[in-house]
């Protein structure tokens, strides 16, 4: 009988670790996950946005003031039809539209995450 029981909590201690690890792996695949995610969306994101100011300087209206030091970036993304001709400008408020979106998704995938983590409780 007594040896049964060692058997017995010899099988269970062998078999916890690897439950014990199988949760460890999930984890890190979800952190893994969620970590790329965010970095896929933030350069996206980035990169589309980058992208609609290239185009408008490079479709620069001749009667605006030249691009430089001064020039709010904040204020030519989001009113390209001052600094840019008309031409080009569905294609960069398309692209400056989906690379705003590609960050707000970066930090929702971050709130996500924070929410998450949080205890079941709250």
């Amino acid at each position: 009988m007594l040896e049964r029981r060692r058997r017995a909590d010899n099988h269970r201690a062998r078999d916890a670790p690897a439950a014990l690890s199988a949760v460890r792996s999930t984890r890190t695949l979800d952190i893994s996950v969620m970590l790329g995610l965010y970095l896929l969306f933030l350069v996206l994101g980035i990169a589309c946005l980058v992208g609609g100011l290239f185009i408008t300087r490079q479709t620069w209206r001749p009667d605006i003031e030249p691009f430089g030091r001064r020039s709010r970036m904040f204020q030519i993304a989001l009113h390209p039809e001052r600094y840019a001709k008309p031409d080009r400008l569905t294609a960069i408020r398309l692209l400056n539209l989906i690379g705003a979106s590609f960050v707000l998704l970066a930090v929702a995938v971050i709130g996500f995450d924070i929410y998450r983590s949080l205890p079941s409780g709250i």
